[in-house]
């Protein structure tokens, strides 16, 4: 019988999939789905840009080992990551590329993890039963609070859990974020 480990992930800090795996022992691996110059409304409004703004988009499957993990979708302002395009994502972080480029990583940000039931495509992809469950990581990473990346991640909830550790008192950045941007309005 071969018994696979879960990967845990703190939330307490900025973290790349990638080295997540990493350091559980794993060998991390990414298959580039798609990569391009894309509009995306939505990923703009997030980033704090023009609706039809150019951005950076890759969408990749992340495996660890020889199993697939997540779909990951990450989208990024083009004059940031234009040098991306022509990036080798498959054995390394979109982190780790955007210091080879001598671009700053994320150092502030949120996730938002909600529970999502696949659909039969997406279980397919990531080697899950039909009706399997997911989690869904939505991600706006910041540099010095200027947003640089919108990401999308769905993680296959049997082999990934997420660690919280916290403090009592405060209100989260999130919803202060989400307050302001509908008075914005």
């Amino acid at each position: 019988m071969v018994v696979k480990r879960e990967l845990e992930q703190n939330l307490g800090a900025v973290y790349s999939l990638f080295e997540s795996i990493e350091c559980h022992g794993g060998d991390q691996t990414s298959e580039v789905l798609n990569r391009g110059v894309v509009s995306d409304a939505a990923a703009a409004k997030q980033l704090g840009l023009a609706r039809d703004a150019e951005l950076f988009f890759v969408e990749r499957i992340r495996s660890a080992g020889s199993e697939p993990l997540a779909v990951d979708r990450a989208w990024l302002p083009l004059d940031v990551a234009r040098p991306l395009l022509d990036a080798d994502l498959n054995e390394t972080s979109l982190y780790a590329q955007l210091e080879s480029i001598g671009v700053a990583c994320p150092n502030k940000g949120w996730d938002r993890i909600a529970p999502l039931a696949v659909d039969p495509d997406m279980a397919d992809t990531l080697g899950l039963a039909d009706g399997g469950l997911a989690f869904m990581v939505e991600r706006l990473g910041t540099v010095d609070g200027v947003p640089i990346e919108w990401r999308t991640t769905v993680v296959r909830s049997d082999r990934f859990r997420f660690l919280n550790q916290w403090e009592s008192g405060g209100v989260s950045a999130v919803s202060l974020a989400e307050a302001e941007q509908s008075n914005e309005v």
